[in-house]
């Protein structure tokens, strides 16, 4: 069914995939985006070394 959509530029008929946290999405810039990130990442890496329960 993929195919034959493709073929005829039907793109209503494609697996557009959002997942369910979709509904989640918010507007923002890309710099923000990268910010949140790495401050996540920094979070992690930190519960890594130092489990916050140990706090």
């Amino acid at each position: 069914m993929r195919q034959a959509a493709m073929r005829q530029n039907r793109m209503e008929y494609l697996p557009l995939w959002a997942g369910q946290g979709s509904a989640r999405i918010r507007p923002m810039p890309a710099a923000r985006l990268v910010q949140i990130l790495a401050e996540e990442l920094q979070s992690i890496l930190q519960d890594a070394i130092i489990p916050r329960s140990s706090w």
